[in-house]
């Protein structure tokens, strides 16, 4: 009976090496690389990333150590973005990248979550870290909550690097402790208003979502499905997790997404969320608020009418755009 459960469950999930459902694990060195139990939960981790700078805090023989065990279960292993702003303001990211790939790193993280570092430069970090083989994900988001980006600047930045063809993944910042991020209020409760634009604009599987807590791996799941990319999740609760994704724990079981996405280019999810969210508006007020094109705002309009999503009503004597159904 137990082989005839698990052939059930296994065509819901990717298999490694997986473009989605990708699960990331922070490495807090907390456990020897005796404990760390690879032989039952790596085919269900990614990758590794080896927090903050506690690479400086390893002797070189034993990181290299853990990072071989890491790749002999098929586990990629990732150099966290905080190391790498460390030696921007040094002015040793690249030699730090040079170090790290000859330790046995093969993934990096670019990142301006403590440092403020131009986009551009970033840029140029993570084509100077694909030249030398890793694979590359690209952090955005601010550590410090006083500090946090707006809405507008979270999503030009995941475009600008979605459209850079050096940059594997575009992780959304969460935290080790996952609240007070982007995605996440100070209770960890995940900001619908966030999340619900940035799914509307971007394919979720080409993000990863830094989400540590049960209840997030719970949201998250629900509303993408199994296959959605999580970070930042421990390593003790690696098993936990994919239970949830295969729906074989009470939170997840035989749940459905409870979001229905509506089919369209970016452009006309945007727009449409921009509607339902805030109201009718005029052309003009929706391109202040999205900032597309006025000629992508209208061919957008233009498919959502025809597709009933969308009308054309007159408000105060005025016509506007409005959601057809909320």
């Amino acid at each position: 009976m137990l082989s005839d459960l698990r052939s059930g469950i296994v065509e819901k999930r990717s298999s490694k090496p997986r473009e989605k459902g990708i699960t990331m694990v922070l490495d807090k060195l907390s456990q020897p690389s005796s404990c760390l139990g690879l032989e039952y939960r790596a085919p269900y981790i990614d990758y590794v990333k080896i927090g903050w700078g506690l690479p400086l805090l390893m002797d070189t023989d034993m990181l290299k150590e853990r990072i071989r065990l890491y790749h002999e279960y098929d586990v990629d292993v990732g150099l966290g973005g905080t190391l790498m702003e460390l030696a921007t303001i040094k002015g040793g990211a690249r030699k730090l990248f040079e170090e790290a790939w000859s330790l046995g790193f093969n993934l990096v993280e670019i990142s301006s979550g403590i440092v403020d570092i131009p986009l551009q430069e970033r840029l140029e970090l993570a084509d100077y870290a694909h030249s030398l083989g890793f694979k590359v994900t690209f952090e955005v988001g601010k550590k410090d909550p006083s500090r946090k980006l707006s809405l507008r600047s979270v999503m030009e930045e995941i475009r600008t690097a979605l459209e850079f063809n050096r940059i594997w993944k575009v992780v959304i910042e969460g935290r080790e402790f996952g609240r007070a991020s982007c995605l996440f209020d100070d209770k960890g409760n995940l900001k619908s208003d966030w999340f619900s634009a940035l799914i509307s604009l971007f394919d979720h599987k080409d993000l990863i979502f830094e989400a540590p807590l049960l209840k997030q791996h719970v949201e998250l799941i629900r509303r993408l499905g199994p296959n959605v990319n999580l970070g930042n999740v421990r390593l003790e609760d690696v098993l936990s997790l994919e239970s949830l994704r295969l729906g074989i724990r009470g939170d997840t079981f035989l749940i459905k997404s409870r979001d229905h996405p509506v089919d369209g280019s970016p452009s006309e999810k945007f727009v449409l969320y921009v509607l339902r969210q805030f109201g009718p508006m005029s052309s003009s007020e929706i391109k202040k608020k999205t900032g597309l094109p006025s000629r992508t705002i209208y061919k957008a309009l233009k498919s959502l009418r025809d597709r009933g999503l969308v009308e054309q009503v007159s408000l105060g004597g005025t016509t506007v755009w409005a959601s057809s159904h909320i």
